[in-house]
């Protein structure tokens, strides 16, 4: 008999040491990771939510879960946890899947891309030069950010994540977008981003969790030293136990 279950990992960090630079008054939020989401796929396949609340980027929240290969006899699920400021994302032994949270205004229909954002600056009228990530991973899988113009317009900028199950603290530099489809996207004005995790189920049995998305850097450097203390105090990560009895 197999038996899967959640795991409390016992992770309880303080990173209000940790300085990357002065953080703008007012900051674009990607999604503060308080409003509550909580579902699983249970086979392969897709499937979506949606949510709206404040600390969300354009108001609504899109999350769809594509869950590619479950090749484990009873393991079957990817699950998504959000709430309390931190995401938790976990997946049974062998289970391959790949998570999208899609912001693109208020429509109402998850995981259809409205381009609803009205021309956001990203950069807060120059004062940003990228956003803050701070996350646990326990296999290295990658993290893609995309910012749209339009469906045929957007740049993408790939975190490379490092599954130690340590915490790390990285830093997403507006420089660092590339074009990825069409001419690319002025991140000074964009309609739609979308945050992929695990892109195509590139490995399985994947557990991750993140901090909110959203606590610039500042362009000026000659502010440091203010602490950076972005929610993770307590910070406790779920992972499922993947035992056989």
């Amino acid at each position: 008999m197999i038996k899967f279950m959640r795991k409390a990992l016992g992770l309880c960090v303080s990173v209000s040491g940790v300085v990357f630079g002065a953080v703008s008054a007012n900051a674009i939020v990607i999604d503060s990771f308080d409003t509550v989401t909580s579902f699983e796929q249970n086979a392969v396949g897709a499937s979506s939510t949606s949510v709206n609340g404040s600390g969300i980027l354009g108001g609504q929240r899109e999350a769809t879960i594509n869950l590619i290969s479950a090749s484990f006899p009873g393991a079957t699920t990817s699950a998504l946890d959000i709430g309390g400021g931190v995401l938790t994302y976990n997946n049974d032994i062998a289970v391959s899947s790949q998570l999208n949270l899609l912001y693109d205004g208020i429509d109402g229909n998850a995981g259809v891309n409205d381009f609803g954002l009205g021309g956001i600056d990203l950069t807060d009228g120059g004062l940003s030069s990228g956003i803050t990530v701070s996350y646990i991973a326990d296999a290295d899988t990658s993290l893609i950010f995309r910012a749209f113009d339009s469906a045929s317009n957007f740049s993408d900028y790939t975190l490379n994540l490092i599954g130690d199950n340590a915490l790390k603290n990285a830093v997403v530099d507006y420089a660092g977008f590339v074009v990825a489809g069409g001419t690319g996207a002025n991140l000074t004005s964009i309609n739609a981003f979308e945050i992929i995790l695990n892109n195509g189920g590139s490995v399985s049995s994947l557990d991750f969790a993140v901090n909110g998305i959203g606590a610039p850097t500042a362009v000026d450097e000659g502010a440091l030293g203010l602490p950076l203390v972005a929610g993770f105090l307590g910070f406790a990560v779920y992972a499922r136990r993947k035992n056989k009895k």
